[in-house]
């Protein structure tokens, strides 16, 4: 009778367990919305990630994003992504970590950890968090603190993105636990001070940048976000690629945004590898149902290959609702194929017409690139009035990206020269100036229409 007690005790706790452990597994939430922890903009950045500091004697494993008044005001601290609570303690202020379990096949693993350091203590006006908890994406976790002691130079939050799940104890490599601030080393009690140790390296090794690499962690979970759940954001906003303006001195390019969502008044804003910025307004009216349409600015040519960042804020109250960075590559492998002109005389006289041309250009990089003076040049051996006719295309000719067919086709007729010589002695050629010094000559393949 005791042993079939017993093993019935035995069959109970087994079942309890395993459904204990089958209930966490399906709360464990996975992490599929992301954004960046504080409202409005993620600036200013005091301290980029991976810079070294002297201070510490070690690499900065983070990003710290200032909040001067935060003595005065309450600035509320999101988590990233929805996750589990890992850590919620005193270290430098409240600091909090918290454990995301990432979508099947991310790039960036199973599971991240995200780190949060200079919050306000809960005795104090922050947020307690039990370890163990689920956060939500939009839910605080806490407040920057504007305390002295607990961040030692300005109010700021300290943010940071480390690989893989939650580690508990020391790293054996630093004499610390796995989630510092810096990739300060101790050995035989003494913290080392030379920043060209591998070490560093490895370390740094286990962290992502959060935002400023060319697409940081976040930018990068934003923008896959988009792509595959494009209807998901109250708003949606849809971009070209680089579009070129030969109709300014000098030629300018822009990008095309359109818009749809609430009534909101809107403001975007470009800003270009230089810092140079463009903003345009969209007024509350424009939005309800339709998409508007504005064109940013990028530059002037020739542009700069580099980052371009797309922020959009609605006015009142102000609040980042999308920021995305883009890389655009310079123009490259230029290639002119396709050449061919049609002209006519007509009315039994010798005046040649233009009737119609096609040129077939291809751009490999993502901005435009510019010809100057484009011309079709007839070379009249003999001719009354010279040796060779120009007709002028315009001041420029663009060349956006991909492939783009530059051509005329019209009722009217395009241009018109004289010659009494042999039609079979006309030839055609096509004259491009890539600046004041450098030019191209490529022939035409000439249609002449007795």
């Amino acid at each position: 009778m005791f042993r079939k007690v017993k093993h019935l005790l035995l069959l109970t706790l087994l079942i309890v367990f395993t459904s204990i452990i089958i209930t966490n597994a399906q709360d464990v939430p996975i992490a599929n919305s992301f954004r960046f922890p504080l409202e409005g903009d993620w600036s200013p950045l005091w301290q980029d990630f991976g810079k070294w500091n002297n201070q510490w004697n070690g690499y900065h494993l983070g990003e710290d994003v200032g909040r001067e008044d935060a003595d005065t005001k309450n600035y509320a601290v999101y988590p990233m992504a929805d996750g589990i609570v890992k850590f919620a303690d005193i270290v430098m202020g409240y600091t909090v970590i918290i454990e995301h379990k990432l979508s099947d096949n991310d790039p960036a693993g199973d599971y991240v950890c995200s780190v949060y350091y200079h919050m306000k203590r809960p005795e104090e006006g922050g947020i307690k968090l039990t370890v163990g908890e689920s956060v939500s994406i939009d839910s605080p976790i806490g407040y920057v603190s504007g305390k002295l002691e607990d961040y030692k130079s300005s109010p700021h939050l300290h943010f940071g993105i480390r690989k893989g799940c939650y580690e508990t104890g020391k790293d054996t490599r630093t004499g610390f636990w796995y989630y510092p601030g810096y990739t300060t080393i101790k050995k035989n009690s003494e913290v080392q001070k030379n920043p060209y140790d591998p070490t560093h390296k490895q370390i740094l090794s286990d962290w992502f940048n959060p935002t400023t690499d060319e697409l940081g962690f976040i930018e990068s979970h934003i923008i896959q976000i988009e792509q595959s759940i494009i209807d998901s954001s109250l708003y949606r906003i849809e971009c070209s690629k680089p579009i070129p303006h030969p109709y300014f001195i000098p030629c300018e390019a822009s990008l095309r945004i359109s818009v749809r969502g609430p009534a909101d008044e809107l403001a975007l804003i470009l800003t270009n590898p230089e810092g140079d910025t463009d903003i345009k307004f969209i007024s509350k009216r424009s939005l309800i149902d339709n998409f508007e349409t504005v064109d940013l600015r990028m530059g002037k040519e020739p542009f700069s290959e580099g980052p371009y960042t797309l922020t959009v804020k609605t006015v009142t109250p102000e609040k980042v609702i999308y920021k995305r960075e883009a890389w655009f590559t310079s123009p490259k492998n230029i290639q002119i194929t396709d050449r061919e002109i049609t002209i006519a005389r007509k009315y039994g006289d010798y005046r040649y017409y233009v009737i119609k041309y096609s040129f077939t250009f291809k751009n490999e990089g993502d901005l435009p690139f510019f010809f100057y003076h484009p011309e079709i040049i007839f070379t009249t051996p003999g001719g009354q009035w010279g040796e060779k006719e120009e007709i002028s295309l315009g001041l420029f000719l663009p060349v956006p990206s991909g492939e783009f067919k530059f051509d005329q086709s019209q009722g009217t007729l395009a241009g018109s020269f004289w010659y009494k010589g042999p039609s079979k002695m006309i030839n055609a050629t096509l004259s491009l100036h890539k600046s004041d010094k450098e030019f191209l000559t490529l022939p035409i393949k000439l249609t002449i229409e007795e």
